[in-house]
């Protein structure tokens, strides 16, 4: 038996069949969102895009269907808002769009759903096989502007299950098991993944200094410091990075 060398257009029918097969296990007679998701995502794990660019990819319809939903478009590296009004619904969240569309609108355009939150959104890519573009994007909070390294280590963080919120909220968290941060003495510098999908990605760093309310000392005191059940507590969320924020396109945690 010859052995075919893959090409796009195999890789299109690959996807197609994929998400036939689902349809017609789930008793459908036409594609709806999840057939069309599983196409693409087996479609961009064939065939993934050699060009860095934005040419889109898109698994079309079979002819005759002319009921389905219209096809998804994905670029070969999306990049993604955070936290911003999608033009075409309304509806604010984070999401894919196309670079071209927005950047001739002046506003993005959602092309995959829109979530609540960055850390779903993130699962839903990896679940598709869509590589992003983690590159600096003016579509996000100003406030909370990212650069590439920043990016992909907040990605990293909120797949692994930590939860971005703000200085002000981690403070509070703290306070509740009797400890506070005293900011003259932030330790900030440059911070690099070791493991994993982002291994050697740099990003600025900011560590908050612990103080024990009642008293000032350092909660880790070799002599003086408590060592109780809040002190357990919170020795668990530092080695879970249980929260960090992000500002200034630095990563902060304590």
């Amino acid at each position: 038996m010859v052995k075919l060398n893959m090409t796009e257009q195999l890789a299109r029918v690959a996807g197609a069949d994929a998400a036939n097969r689902q349809m017609r296990a789930a008793g459908r007679t036409v594609w709806n969102e999840l057939d069309y998701n599983l196409a693409v995502a087996t479609f961009n794990k064939l065939w993934p895009d050699p060009h860095a660019g934005e040419r889109f990819r898109l698994v079309n319809r079979e002819d005759g269907q002319k009921d389905q939903t219209p096809p998804r478009f994905f670029p070969a590296k999306m990049k993604y808002a955070i936290q911003c009004k999608d033009t075409g619904s309304g509806l604010v969240g984070d999401f894919g769009f196309d670079t071209e569309q927005a950047d001739h609108d002046g506003d993005p355009h959602a092309i995959t759903p829109i979530f609540a939150n960055l850390a779903d959104f993130f699962r839903w890519v990896r679940a598709n096989n869509i590589q992003l573009n983690h590159g600096s994007n003016p579509f996000q909070m100003q406030e909370d502007s990212m650069s590439g390294g920043t990016l992909k280590t907040v990605a990293d963080y909120l797949i692994y299950g930590s939860k971005q919120t703000t200085i002000k909220e981690m403070k509070k968290a703290v306070n509740v098991l009797g400890y506070t941060f005293d900011r003259h003495f932030d330790a900030r510098g440059k911070s690099t993944c070791l493991t994993g999908e982002f291994s050697g990605v740099q990003h600025n760093h900011c560590t908050l200094n612990l103080i024990q309310i009642d008293n000032g000392i350092s909660p880790f005191h070799y002599k003086d410091a408590r060592r109780d059940e809040n002190f357990e507590k919170l020795q668990k969320m530092r080695r879970d990075v249980t929260l960090f924020a992000v500002r200034n396109n630095c990563i902060y945690t304590f």
